[in-house]
């Protein structure tokens, strides 16, 4: 089955060093601030770093208050 498509070996693409820390800050801001749109908040966060600003994050992650005696606010595990 031929592909027009390119293909890619590991010496043909060239990952930055910092990638893996950027992606682990990246991936640590997403879970504390909760985005309700996330690809909008993707894309203020990575504009944000290339402008050499703060990125939109949250300082820590913020839980729902507990509605009943026994709720806790955190959901069942799967």
């Amino acid at each position: 089955m031929a592909t027009n498509e390119p293909y890619y070996t590991s010496e043909q693409i060239s990952i930055p060093t910092e990638f893996p820390d950027i992606l682990l800050q990246f991936s640590k801001a997403a879970i504390r601030t909760q985005p309700t749109d996330i690809l909008a908040w993707s894309a203020a966060y990575f504009r944000a770093l290339a402008n050499g600003q703060t990125p939109p994050v949250k300082e820590r992650l913020e839980m729902p208050d507990a509605t009943q005696k026994i709720d806790t606010g955190l959901t069942m595990g799967l």
